[in-house]
């Protein structure tokens, strides 16, 4: 007669902060697949048709994310940005469904920043405040109250069911809450 086998228990709850990694990367998944917008270019001064290209736009005028010293806009070159910022702490690439190349995550201590690839360089797509241990330059970091973010930002977001969407010169800042409470924060290319 052989002994039954002994199957090892697995813990049934998992903590707190596994479920959060487990959200963030899920989130971040969601990103890198194919939901991103087309990328268009204003017309060449030459170009008296006026017809639009795919090969980038202008860099985002509009808000701005100070990280370390280091002023970033969306749709900029990423690579100077890198270079001051040194060695990330994890490093994530994939090909792109929605651009030519591939799709790059470089995760730092609070932030992570979501490239897209347009010829040989890449450009910053997203901004993803990622703790509170790092806040916008208006002073809003993650479990900051909806009161607390149009203090900071107005009354002019395009308001959802705890979202509120700010616009400004290409740039899209979204503020994500649940029960009042800020849990995410990105800085991205308008949805188009």
């Amino acid at each position: 007669m052989k002994s039954p086998v002994r199957q090892k228990k697995i813990p049934r709850r998992i903590t707190r902060a596994a479920m959060a990694l487990l959200l963030a990367f899920l989130v971040t998944l969601a990103f890198v697949a194919c939901d991103k917008p087309p990328v268009t270019e204003p017309p060449d001064p030459g170009n008296s048709t006026g017809q639009t290209t795919t090969a980038g736009i202008e860099p985002s005028s509009g808000y701005s994310f100070v990280y370390r010293g280091i002023e970033i806009f969306i749709n900029t070159p990423v690579a100077p940005i890198l270079a001051e910022l040194g060695d990330p702490i994890h490093f994530f690439e994939a090909p792109s469904c929605a651009f030519q190349g591939l799709d790059k995550i470089y995760t730092y201590a609070g932030l992570e920043i979501q490239t897209y690839t347009e010829g040989d360089t890449d450009y910053v797509y997203i901004l993803n405040i990622m703790d509170d241990t790092v806040s916008t330059p208006e002073g809003i970091s993650l479990g900051a109250s909806p009161e607390e973010v149009k203090a900071a930002y107005g009354n002019h977001a395009a308001e959802s069911p705890n979202q509120l969407l700010y616009m400004s010169d290409g740039c899209q800042l979204k503020f994500v809450f649940a029960d009042d409470e800020l849990v995410s924060i990105e800085y991205a290319l308008p949805v188009i």
